[in-house]
């Protein structure tokens, strides 16, 4: 159920980080030594890596929280 709420926000950063890499990739064509702007394994890899990332992220708190007391975290 948390997951499914973090997967929202991580889909929509995934878009609009790989149309602005895209975009921003043809701009600084120049810089790029040895990976042309359009490379999909660069892409896939970079994707691939933060969706983990971020999945990890909303993961980890919330099987900590789970695991908790109820009652003894309500007696503070």
């Amino acid at each position: 159920m948390f997951l499914k709420q973090a997967a929202g926000p991580i889909c929509v950063g995934v878009t609009l980080g790989t149309a602005g890499a895209f975009a921003l990739g043809r701009l600084i064509q120049a810089l790029l030594s040895g990976v042309s702007p359009d490379d999909t394994l660069s892409y896939v890899a970079a994707v691939s890596v933060l969706v983990g990332v971020a999945l990890a992220a909303s993961y980890l708190p919330v099987r900590s929280v789970l695991q908790a007391d109820p009652a003894r975290a309500l007696r503070g």
